[in-house]
């Protein structure tokens, strides 16, 4: 049994406790929310700093509809550890619904933080919803990096692996409306690269320099797009094509 002076990272994990969470979490899945809200009340009756229990009976109260009160219990338990990640995670999933975006960044970025090296599946899981929230914002090409290491931590994610389907072009990059077009972002962006590389730059001193640099990229294009021979390699075989391809930017 603990008290509030037992540090959250002590919680004796009884058989009973265990049996009793498990029990919860089964009347949750059947839609039994009040039943699985009671059993959470009683178990946080004995084990007063349970994060876990704590973030699940917010977890149900938020399914029920009172999110002042889930609020209120992912708050307790980030006040007694302000780094555990599934409050951290949740906190996210509520400012989410509430379509406070930057903040669901932010407490997704942390929760993925925060989480233990081996818990692949949940950082999984964590960046899913990072890419979701990330894609909405219009941060198309940071959402299909969260997605694309989250189907590294778990391969078998069936969301994850629909939304990079759907999303994410040869190149690793958000699709175009015409696959010619995912051919033509790559050519672009690896000129551009090549371009910052070979003068020694970090990036673009200016607008002005960008648009240059692109109208170039893009006036040799069409030439390039008549060519057969890149067209039947693979993507690594064809940004080598693009990289070996002759631009001359003037200085």
């Amino acid at each position: 049994m603990t008290d509030e002076t037992t540090p959250a990272n002590d919680i004796p994990q009884s058989d009973e406790r265990t049996a009793l969470l498990q029990e919860a979490l089964d009347f949750f899945t059947k839609g039994m929310l009040d039943e699985a809200r009671q059993q959470a009340e009683d178990i946080l009756a004995v084990y007063t700093k349970d994060l876990q229990v704590m973030t699940f009976l917010a977890i149900i109260l938020d399914t029920q509809g009172d999110r002042a009160g889930a609020e209120e219990w992912i708050d307790k338990a980030l006040k007694i550890d302000p780094n555990y990640a599934e409050a951290l995670y949740y906190s996210g999933v509520f400012a989410a619904k509430d379509e406070q975006n930057q903040r669901a960044v932010e407490q997704f970025t942390l929760a993925i933080d925060n989480l233990p090296k081996d818990a692949r599946k949940e950082r999984s899981e964590y960046r899913c919803s990072l890419g979701a929230i990330l894609w909405n914002m219009e941060r198309s090409q940071e959402a299909i990096d969260a997605w694309r290491k989250a189907a590294a931590d778990n391969p078998d994610h069936p969301l994850v692996k629909q939304y990079l389907d759907k999303c994410m072009n040869m190149y690793g990059h958000p699709k175009a409306d015409l696959p010619e077009l995912d051919d033509l972002g790559a050519f672009q962006k690896v000129k551009m690269d090549q371009y910052l590389r070979e003068r020694g730059l970090r990036q673009f001193q200016d607008t002005g320099q960008i648009d240059r640099v692109a109208d170039i990229v893009l006036e040799t294009w069409p030439a390039l797009s008549r060519e057969t021979d890149w067209q039947q390699l693979d993507v690594q075989g064809r940004l080598e094509y693009f990289r070996a391809y002759p631009i001359n930017f003037p200085d």
